[in-house]
């Protein structure tokens, strides 16, 4: 028994290291200040700019999908109005 739980406790602190070191590196990364070169801000903003222009474009084309259903179910609302009275 004791050494089952000799090795739970090893197996805890082997984690707790690990975490502890995980942590380390993600300081030791946030901690850069380390500016990135202009190429690379130039193509991030194209992308996100391109990415936008996009999204809008298909959120536009879906409002457009929509309107039209929305007009086709009002004519066939109707139509069947129009046929339930006859």
């Amino acid at each position: 028994m004791k050494s089952k739980k000799d090795h739970e406790n090893r197996m805890k602190n082997e984690d707790e290291a690990s975490r502890m070191e995980d942590s380390n590196k993600v300081e030791d990364l946030s901690e850069s200040k380390d500016e990135p070169p202009a190429d690379v801000v130039r193509l991030c903003q194209e992308t996100m700019s391109k990415t936008a222009i996009y999204l809008r474009g298909e959120l536009e084309g879906t409002a457009e999908e929509y309107k039209l259903l929305e007009q086709m179910n009002q004519k066939l609302k109707c139509q069947y109005y129009v046929l339930e009275s006859n």
